[in-house]
């Protein structure tokens, strides 16, 4: 029986086997007939198409039943329903949505009951329906009041003229950006405005004619490649001592790459604003130009060895900023200047010089201001300047024992301006040479900063001039006590302290020859001023005190008793009672003396503050302090106080600011002072006065975008 049963086994298994085997390579066979299933696109990933453009998607083979149907998005757009489908075509041509302006992505899946399976991705670049590859334009605008709604005063405080008032301004802008076939272009442009004119921007060089609005600023600046070309609100040149930085309005234009770059400008020669002299170029005698080459001599690694070349040629009327009131000569100057830098790959050596020529002239050009007075010509001056640094790494996170951690810099600088140097595109002071070192690290957690500063002037020692020279030497140590200890446990009561120090020593080499001075004339003065704090933080507390001590020791012949000395103590708290309330106190003494009239001055000031948020847009802030000035032979005494109650309420319009939503806020102060001064000229003669007034006020800031 049991030979007969496995002889059955035996069979059925050498039947079905085979069997099995021929089924399982049959199933392999079919599933390698059918090809991964990939899709190609009418649009290259690289060239930018029109919003209406057609497009079409070619797929590999026809879907099986398994994968189900296909489904396409453009970006996070779901586009499916949009494409017509012919065999294994998809096309769109849809003119009721045009394609995504930008750069995005077509994606492809595959979708079934189951899962969505992604078959490609596809970079698509779409122009705007203007035919730019970007456009932007984002404005912003903000309307702000302030007024006062009432006041009062009493005593000697004067009448505020108008005593009641309500004012706006305005302030806004625009910025675009277009760009197509490599081309580059953007826009900048503020404007500002006021109700009243006499805040109006140009006020006090236009008074009464001055427009309630008006344009602050502006630049349109074209780009292709390395090239740009600016115009508007500019800044042009970065030479020390002959063109740094110099803003106006102007053009620019640029050229180059990293190896080498050619920058030229031209630009009006004052700060000018408004729709007057829109380009700046107006007035060719009134007129900076400037030229400069870069030169990077190391490409692979900018800043290893930097050139700079300068040419500058300006011309200047006697002609102010809108903002500034002076009387100023007509200037003319012309120069030249190169600049270079050079440092190691770690950053430890760095060196840089420069050397600039210029010739500087003033021309008659204010016929108003001479009249008909003779006027002796100013002489042409050709002078130069130049100045040199160097910077050394000498230590870096070195271990010193095997302790702390040291990191020690040095800094060598040394400026010299000739006498009579002039540019009218740089802010130099001539004839000094000045010289600067400087250390600067750390021992662990010790912070030092050394630095010893030396100059004097006339550099031609010209005998009947005065030679003035200045010694300057500054110390700053700052250390948390807890970390210089190595305490831990309770390590916020320890502060964390500061000390400096900075001393100044200025004085005449000698009495001029051939002059009216005497030793008396001849300047000689030592100042010392302490400087030390220590701060703490203790959970919600906030605590610090601080020292300052000056020192003015007159060495001058005939005035050696016109010294002063002073000393000031203040502390400062503050705590966080609860997260929506804080309350701060702040207190100092100081007294001033004069060694020459034997009279003290004292001054004790007390203040605190409560600060209250009851809501996230609401504040409410309180104010009080006291101020109490005598002398010590009590001939003044005077007391001031002030108190201020203000409630700040903010606002969202419609989405909040971080979506791009209008933002606002509305305050109302009301705030009191006072003040009472006691006088005693002699004897027990004395007078008092009195002023006082309180103010309610009140403003609005509103950001529309």
């Amino acid at each position: 029986m049991k030979s007969t049963r496995w002889t059955v086994i035996a069979l059925t298994v050498g039947v079905l086997l085979p069997a099995v085997a021929d089924s399982a390579r049959g199933q392999d066979s079919t599933t390698a007939r059918v090809p991964a299933l990939s899709v190609t696109s009418s649009f290259a990933p690289e060239r930018w198409i029109p919003a209406d453009s057609p497009i079409a998607l070619m797929l590999s083979r026809p879907l099986t039943s398994d994968e189900g149907r296909v489904a396409v998005l453009i970006g996070s757009t779901d586009v499916t329903s949009l494409f017509e489908r012919s065999g294994t075509v998809l096309r769109y041509g849809s003119r009721a949505l045009r394609l995504p302006s930008g750069e995005s992505e077509v994606v492809v899946y595959t979708v079934n009951s189951r899962r969505w399976t992604e078959v490609a991705r596809l970079a698509i670049k779409v122009l705007t329906p203007a035919g730019f590859s970007a456009a932007s334009a984002k404005p912003s605008a903000s309307i702000n009041n302030k007024g006062q709604l009432a006041e009062g005063h009493s005593g000697l405080q004067p009448s505020p003229d108008p005593a009641t008032y309500q004012d706006l301004g305005f302030s806004g802008g625009l910025q675009t950006t277009h760009e197509r076939d490599g081309w580059r272009f953007q826009t900048t442009s503020n404007y500002v405005g006021a109700s009243r004119r006499q805040e109006a921007l140009r006020y006090g060089d236009r008074h009464d004619r001055a427009p309630k609005i008006d344009l602050s600023d502006y630049v349109l600046q074209l780009e292709r490649g390395p090239a740009s070309l600016s115009l508007g609100h500019v800044s042009a040149g970065t030479n020390r001592h002959l063109i740094n930085s110099f803003a106006s309005r102007g053009v620019e234009a640029r050229v180059g790459g990293t190896r080498a770059s050619v920058t030229v400008s031209a630009l009006n020669g004052s700060s000018v604003v408004g729709w007057n002299n829109f380009t700046g170029l107006e007035n060719g005698d009134h007129r900076v130009q400037s030229g400069t080459l870069n030169l990077e001599l190391v490409p692979s690694r900018p800043g290893a060895i930097h050139l700079d070349a300068t040419l500058m040629n300006g011309s200047l009327l006697p002609q102010t900023s809108f903002t500034q009131g002076a009387v100023v000569d007509a200037e003319r100057s012309t120069g030249a200047g190169v600049q270079f830098s050079a440092a190691t790959p770690s950053q430890r050596l760095r060196v840089a010089g420069g050397l600039s020529k210029s010739r500087f002239n003033n021309p008659a050009k204010d016929h108003e201001l001479t009249g008909d007075t003779t006027v002796v010509p100013v002489r042409e001056e050709r002078r130069g300047a130049y100045y040199v640094e160097a910077n050394a790494g000498l230590l870096q996170n070195a271990s010193v024992g095997g302790l702390f951690s040291t990191s020690v810099n040095a800094v060598y600088r040394r400026e010299q301006v000739d006498p009579m140097y002039r540019t009218v595109a740089a802010q130099t002071q001539s004839d000094r040479v000045q010289d600067t070192y400087e250390i600067a690290g750390n021992v662990g957690v010790v912070n030092l900063q050394l630095s010893h500063n030396r100059y004097h002037d006339n550099l031609n020692d010209i005998a009947s001039i005065l030679k003035t020279l200045n010694r300057m030497s500054t110390v700053q140590v700052s250390a948390p006590l807890a970390g210089l200890l190595r305490i831990q446990r309770g390590a916020s009561f320890l502060p964390a302290v500061n000390y400096g120090l900075n001393r100044v020593h200025q004085f005449g080499a000698g009495i001029p020859l051939n002059s009216e001075f005497s030793a008396t004339h001849v300047p000689d003065q030592m100042n010392d001023l302490h400087n030390a704090a220590a701060a703490w933080q203790i959970g919600r507390w906030r605590l610090q005190y601080r020292y300052n001590q000056n020192i003015q020791d007159n060495r001058q012949a005939g005035r050696e008793r016109a010294d002063f000395f002073g000393v000031s103590n203040a502390i400062s708290v503050d705590v966080s009672v609860r997260s929506n309330f804080d309350v701060g106190y702040e207190g100092s003494s100081e007294h001033q003396t004069s060694r020459e009239t034997s009279q003290t001055n004292r001054t004790r000031h007390a203040g605190g503050t409560l600060t209250w948020r009851p809501t996230a847009l609401t504040t409410i802030t309180s104010l009080a302090s006291i101020n109490v000035t005598r002398d010590d032979p009590l001939t003044s005494d005077v007391t001031s106080t002030e108190q201020r109650l203000e409630l700040a309420q903010g606002f969202n319009l419609g989405r909040t600011p971080a979506g791009g939503g209008t933002r606002g806020q509305f305050f109302l102060r009301y705030g009191n002072t006072s003040g009472t001064n006691w006088a005693f000229p002699g004897g027990p003669v004395f007078s008092r006065t009195e002023r006082a007034g309180w103010t309610l006020t009140s403003g609005m800031s509103l950001r529309l975008y």
